[in-house]
């Protein structure tokens, strides 16, 4: 009997695992970094993707210090246990005098990785696949801006990942 159920067992296993399926991991977007009510001077300021905290940098009162903002979160959902390459580009002035140099990390249930901005990192995709990407950074307004105006600071394809073989 004993022998049965393990032929039976090693049958459904067997089974199983070759109409495994990968998945086609994917990219979403939770919410973009925000920080918060911004003067529209000349200045800079650093949102902590840790707590949401504000700080204006150098005294310029670009943004209200000691307010919170939002963390930008993302997600990237991919195959359990892999490793998936991410790079998160900073935002160079695209001609509205804005800079965004991100700060933040890379996290799965497996590793905690510190984000290094324009430069591959490698991790762990874990147990679940989920690796969550926390992100604030370092804004910098060069000249003065037009008021009641969004500025995006991230974009989807500023986020380049793919799992790896």
């Amino acid at each position: 009997m004993y022998y049965k159920i393990l032929a039976s067992l090693f049958a459904l296993s067997v089974f199983f695992n070759g109409y495994c399926y990968a998945l086609d991991p994917v990219l979403n977007n939770i919410r973009e970094p925000n920080f918060g009510d911004i003067v529209f001077i000349p200045g800079s300021c650093r949102l902590n993707y840790a707590s949401g905290e504000v700080t204006d940098l150098g005294g310029s009162n670009t943004c209200v210090d000691g307010t919170t903002g939002l963390v930008g979160k993302y997600n990237i959902i991919a195959n359990a246990e892999r490793q998936v390459s991410i790079k998160i580009l900073q935002r160079d002035n695209e001609g509205d005098n804005l800079l965004f140099i991100p700060e933040g990390e890379l996290v799965s249930s497996f590793e905690t990785i510190v984000i290094t901005p324009n430069v591959a990192q490698q991790i762990n995709s874990g147990a679940t696949g989920v690796i969550t990407i926390n992100l604030g950074g370092r804004l910098y307004v060069n000249q003065f801006l037009t008021p009641s105006t969004n500025y995006t600071l991230t974009k989807i394809d500023g986020i380049e990942w793919s799992e790896l073989p």
